[in-house]
């Protein structure tokens, strides 16, 4: 009887590990996907340059013209509140956006999205964890 519970609990780990490796393969492919758009315009001299995976979160890099816009404005207005609402509104309005954040989810990765002006290098950071997504 020990021994079905020991294999019992071995294929359970067996399992888990398999989906969290699973996880982790559909982010990097996700990720190469993305950027293989990039960079993306959201406005003139404001765009995103690229997604990256840092390990504990799932980073969206903006960069944006200094001449045009105020990184006090940007820190501002980039709250986890703003940032929580855009990412509901582009949910239900974009499936493929959807499944994108289905897989950081499930990934247990948070999201960053860093604002970074040009050319000073100026940064400004936004973070979600996982359990806020």
């Amino acid at each position: 009887m020990k021994t079905l519970k020991h294999i019992t609990l071995l294929f359970v780990a067996v399992v888990c590990l398999g989906l969290a490796s699973c996880a982790e393969n559909q982010l990097q492919k996700a990720i190469e996907e993305t950027n293989k758009m990039m960079p993306i315009k959201i406005a003139r001299n404001f765009e995103i340059t690229n997604v990256t995976d840092d390990g504990q979160y799932v980073v969206y890099r903006y960069e944006l013209a200094e001449n045009i816009y105020d990184m006090d404005q940007i820190r501002q207005n980039a709250t986890k509140e703003a940032m929580q609402q855009q990412l509901q509104t582009m949910l239900q309005s974009n499936p493929d956006g959807k499944a994108f954040f289905d897989i950081v989810k499930e990934s247990g990765r948070g999201l960053k999205f860093e604002y970074v002006g040009t050319p000073s290098g100026d940064t400004c950071e936004v973070t979600l964890e996982n359990d806020e997504l």
